[in-house]
């Protein structure tokens, strides 16, 4: 039996040459680095000699024009390299007029649980103050497993 980590070098390797693995994460992690609102508005093109070139969509060039100097900042910071070390040195940004949608993460959806009768309110006479007891009643055994 061979142990794996000789074996990662060679199929790694011809992934790497066309593609350095800080480029890799960046891409992989675009959505994560650049956030809900820019991620999806853009998409990593192409890494090389410290420039990273971005596709955009729209007015988004002018905006992210504005951010560059703290985009700098996070992409490094996301790979790892800080300082006069940092890969990332310069940003370009190109007009692209579609990019692929990624899909957003959505909560997985919550099943209702049965209510169960309404809670008995004593002391309160029928009418909107009653009703609307009733209502934070099962709402709140709901909440807490009791329905």
């Amino acid at each position: 039996m061979r142990p794996i980590g000789g074996l990662i070098a060679r199929v790694t390797q011809p992934g790497f040459r066309r593609r350095a693995p800080a480029t890799s994460q960046i891409m992989i992690d675009w959505l994560d680095i650049m956030g809900p609102v820019l991620g999806p508005r853009t998409q990593p093109q192409k890494f090389s000699a410290g420039t990273l070139t971005i596709a955009c969509q729209g007015p988004v060039a002018m905006e992210l024009q504005h951010l560059t100097t703290q985009l700098i900042a996070r992409l490094n910071n996301h790979i790892g390299s800080f300082g006069e070390n940092a890969l990332i040195k310069r940003l370009r940004f190109v007009q692209q007029t579609t990019l692929p949608v990624a899909a957003a993460p959505r909560a997985p959806a919550r099943k209702p649980r049965p209510a169960g009768p309404p809670p008995d309110i004593a002391g309160i006479e029928p009418g909107p103050l009653h009703d609307a007891l009733q209502r934070l009643g099962i709402a709140i055994r709901t909440h807490r497993g009791e329905g």
